[in-house]
């Protein structure tokens, strides 16, 4: 297969390849085009592999600024205001003059907290060497910033609780969240004066508005109503409650009285430009700046919702923020792993099944699986092999009494979980350096659940492997069959652009190099470095 670039590959991936930009293209790399039918003008960035993403236009802001409907109102109003040790906290945290000392003051004065500190300082996702019982001890581990993370999902879960399907979609919503706060932060040592507490704060709340609509009845029986034809998530949302989730947000941080620089960021995430003033602090424009493009850039590394929508950086980020805005400059190292540490952290110390980080990976089937194929280009698989003789020599491995492990079991949820057990058991076994070891044991637990079928049970088979620094995890199932999965049946081609799609997450991260498949599908051999 022909090489291609990074970038290349997170564009095709994330289904954001289109036709080749077309048109006039001014200096700042942006389209325009006049559809003559409707009269309409459309602008598009052109990405630096020539593909497109849609300019949000001026008018996009009414979605934020309108008029909440009664009835949402009334919801929101029925939302517990912010227990005040939050609010004591979130101050404290972002005040130049705390301390790990001043932080577990207040902490301590709330038990559960201070519990749930010392719970999650103490995980096996920190890999500690010692046990720590100091609160104080614990906010100097853990940081101000994840310290936040903790507090405010503690609380929230309390004031705005979600369950079933929902808790699920939180869940996820709660990577987003901790993920654009991490790379948020990452972004803010790169400018000079930025606030790495207000941006860390704002990249956790960013999203709250998202999270009522989840918790509240009202508001969820609102959005489950039939969309428009054509209409995206912030439109409807808009028509739907008044007001999209970033409003949403704003005026339920307004009414928890959180600070109005923080609410007013919330207001405007999708539209930095509009958050504040010419002539507000420089500080204070950049930090909306921040966390509006840690936010496209996780959603580029972690697709946590189907219906995501990534957002065109302005030309006007440049500007304010002094720093090159393309994706090859922002997207770096640091950015990637402050995304995995929020996927990994969440995994960790999340109260829902494993499962709830389904987006992770995920197996699509039918309509599902073919739209993904049908938004892939045609260079979206290169990071696929179609190779039977691979796939079959490696799992024909037999297992030893160190680096190979194989094991077998059926789609059986119980054998599932078995299977999940017995590969992280032969993992802790072998000298997996840290990260890999992380990655690698998150991989296996979401990819194996996906293939939890009812009867009539499938054999599942995993082989793992070990050897000069490469981590290789082999699943082979007819679970697993394009053909059970896709009808018409699957081209090769086509089943790696599938394959592809599913695997992006983990790939985008960088958790996994490569993947090797069977023609049929039923085979998926993974390399880990």
């Amino acid at each position: 297969m022909s090489s291609i670039s990074l970038i290349d590959w997170l564009f095709t991936f994330l289904g954001l390849k289109g036709t080749p930009a077309s048109g006039a293209i001014d200096l700042n790399n942006t389209v325009m085009e006049v559809d003559p039918d409707h009269g309409t003008v459309e602008h598009f960035v052109v990405t630096p592999c020539g593909y497109r993403i849609r300019v949000p236009q001026t008018q996009d802001v009414s979605h934020s600024v309108g008029e909440l409907l009664p009835e949402v109102r009334q919801s929101l109003a029925q939302i517990p205001p912010l227990p005040r040790v939050v609010v004591e906290l979130l101050r404290e945290v972002q005040s130049e003059s705390s301390t790990a000392n001043s932080v577990a003051n207040i902490a301590s004065s709330d038990p559960v907290l201070a519990a749930a500190l010392l719970r999650t300082v103490n995980s096996s996702a920190l890999g500690l060497k010692r046990k720590i019982t100091s609160v104080t001890e614990a906010v100097s581990y853990l940081g101000f910033g994840l310290v936040k993370s903790v507090l405010l999902r503690l609380r929230l879960d309390e004031t705005l609780p979600t369950a079933g399907q929902n808790g699920s979609d939180a869940e996820d919503l709660w990577v987003h969240a901790l993920a654009v706060s991490y790379v948020a932060e990452v972004l803010a040592d790169r400018i000079r004066g930025v606030d790495r507490g207000f941006v860390s704060t704002l990249g956790l709340l960013h999203d709250i508005g998202k999270l009522a609509m989840l918790s509240q009845k009202s508001l969820k029986n609102q959005m489950a109503l039939t969309p428009t034809e054509g209409e995206d998530n912030r439109t409807r949302e808009a028509r739907l409650l008044g007001a999209d989730h970033a409003g949403l947000g704003a005026s339920l941080a307004h009414t928890w009285g959180l600070p109005s620089d923080l609410v007013q960021a919330i207001r405007f995430h999708h539209h930095p430009e509009n958050a504040y003033e010419a002539n507000d602090p420089l500080p204070l424009r950049q930090a909306a700046y921040v966390v509006f493009i840690a936010n496209q850039l996780v959603k580029l590394c972690f697709a946590h919702s189907d219906e995501m929508a990534i957002d065109a950086i302005p030309d006007s980020a440049g500007k304010v923020l002094g720093i090159k805005t393309t994706i090859e400059s922002l997207l770096d190292e640091r950015v990637r792993q402050a995304v995995g540490r929020a996927i990994l952290f969440t995994s960790e110390n999340t109260k829902q099944n494993k499962t709830a980080l389904r987006r992770l990976i995920k197996l699509r089937n039918g309509a599902d699986a073919m739209k993904l194929i049908a938004a892939a280009g045609d260079s979206a698989a290169t990071h696929i092999t179609v190779d039977d003789a691979a796939t079959s020599e490696f799992m024909a491995k037999e297992s030893d009494a160190t680096s190979v492990f194989r094991a077998s079991g059926t789609t059986r949820e119980s054998d599932i979980a078995k299977l999940i057990d017995a590969g992280l058991f032969h993992q802790s076994k072998i000298d997996l350096p840290a990260a890999l070891a992380s990655q690698a044991a998150e991989v296996l637990r979401c990819l194996l659940p996906n293939l939890a079928l009812p009867l009539p049970d499938r054999v599942v088979d995993l082989v793992q492997h070990y050897s000069r620094e490469t981590f290789t995890l082999g699943i082979r199932s007819e679970a697993l069959k394009f053909a059970d999965r896709v009808d018409p049946l699957l081209s090769p081609e086509d089943g790696a652009k599938l394959v592809a799609n599913e695997l992006a997450n983990v790939m985008n991260l960088g958790w996994v190099s490569s993947a090797t498949i069977s023609t049929d599908g039923s085979t998926i051999v993974l390399t880990m470095k």
